[in-house]
């Protein structure tokens, strides 16, 4: 990928090729597996101008079958155009309700035999048509209706393969909370917040110490917290974070 595109111009680009790649396949299909490789033909072009090894695996075998493709989280089932499973324009369409109880299936084989947390999944069925995408979160199934395969939903589609299938970890707030929380210790969050305080504490930039002034009365009228004298609560915060407690400012805190 050239250093002055950022993935994200680049996937907001290649989303509209690839739309147009995999709808020019679906007319002429006449099995499922003809989308799964033209998919993996455009995968394969967009991981080399970005400069991403994506980890793929096609016919993963599981309990409950074989999965057409899988990348790290990202679960792809494909489907013909031509069939009577084909993906229909609503969520209780034949095939579409078919290919949903299948991914949901999935989602249940890749938490028991890959210990996968099922809320770190993401489904999709594609029949080069229509994207059907599927979720798990607080304890339900959240399956968005199908939409046409086009410019947005193929980014949304390719954005969940370099987010989640792409050996990380879920752009999630229990995730963000484990890396950049407080608890067990976080070295992330405690070289973060140090360097932060250090920087406000520090800064003679006028435009940065007139924004936290105006911040400081700000916060100080919607919490009712006295900004200028610290708290045993703040003092321990301090602590946590390794910010020296003596001459400790609360409000920078």
């Amino acid at each position: 990928m050239p250093k002055h595109e950022s993935l994200d111009d680049l996937i907001a680009k290649k989303a509209a090729e690839f739309a147009d790649q995999i709808k020019a396949a679906a007319a002429m299909a006449a099995n499922e597996e003809e989308i799964r490789i033209e998919s993996e033909k455009q995968l394969a072009f967009i991981q080399k101008d970005a400069g991403i090894k994506l980890e793929g695996h096609h016919e993963f075998t599981v309990a409950s079958g074989r999965i057409d493709s899988v990348y790290s989280r990202v679960i792809i089932e494909y489907k013909n155009p031509r069939s009577a499973d084909k993906i229909g324009p609503k969520a209780d369409s034949p095939g579409s309700k078919k290919v949903v109880e299948q991914i949901k299936k999935r989602f249940y084989d890749m938490r028991t035999q890959h210990g996968q947390p099922m809320n770190s999944l993401f489904g999709v069925g594609l029949d080069g048509n229509y994207f059907i995408f599927i979720r798990f979160r607080d304890e339900k199934w959240q399956v968005q209706e199908p939409v046409e395969v086009n410019r947005h939903s193929a980014e949304r589609f390719l954005w969940a393969l370099f987010n989640l299938g792409n050996k990380g970890k879920p752009f999630s707030p229990e995730y963000l909370a484990g890396d950049f929380g407080s608890e067990g210790g976080n070295t992330v969050a405690i070289d973060g917040i140090h360097a932060l305080y250090n920087a406000i504490v520090t800064t003679d930039n006028p435009k940065a110490q007139v924004f936290f002034s105006q911040w400081k009365i700000l916060f100080g009228e919607v919490c009712g917290y006295d900004v200028d004298n610290p708290s045993d609560k703040i003092k321990k915060l301090a602590e946590f974070y390794q910010v020296n407690v003596k001459g400790l400012k609360p409000a920078e805190a």
